[in-house]
């Protein structure tokens, strides 16, 4: 059973290592002040998904980006395409690839700490059920 002092010691430790990274509403501290964990790791999970597939979305665009960038220098190939042009479609897709790397890390991290975070509080409910006694059974 975790104590609640040391799970809000916890998610003030992080905020302070993540400094940037991991700046909460004043909804979500009103959450944390109040004790009201799962809600808070609900919509802290909630939050991260749609900016997971915000920032997936902004990727798709620029890989789509370049690489119709490549395409239209290589098929129509005319005269006026450059070096730059060729630079530019492959650095779209550069773009690309490290925009799936950094929002998949943050993802996942956030995504981990809040499933433990719930499966730690379901099993401390489970211990808190199990240790009282039932009324009415002989």
């Amino acid at each position: 059973m975790v104590p609640k002092e040391k799970i809000k010691e916890y998610f003030e430790q992080e905020i302070e290592n993540q400094g940037k990274l991991m700046e909460l509403l004043y909804r979500d501290k009103k959450l944390l002040n109040e004790e009201r964990f799962e809600e808070f790791a609900t919509e802290l999970l909630q939050r991260a998904k749609k900016a997971y597939w915000g920032s997936m979305a902004m990727v798709l665009m620029f890989f789509l980006l370049g690489s119709m960038h490549l395409i239209n220098l290589y098929l129509v190939n005319t005269s006026s395409f450059g070096p730059f042009d060729v630079y530019l479609g492959y650095g779209y897709i550069l773009i690309s690839f490290a925009g799936v790397i950094f929002p998949t890390k943050e993802y996942y991290g956030i995504r981990g700490s809040m499933t433990m975070l719930l499966k730690l509080l379901e099993a401390d409910k489970e211990t808190v059920h199990k240790n009282t006694p039932e009324l009415g059974k002989a």
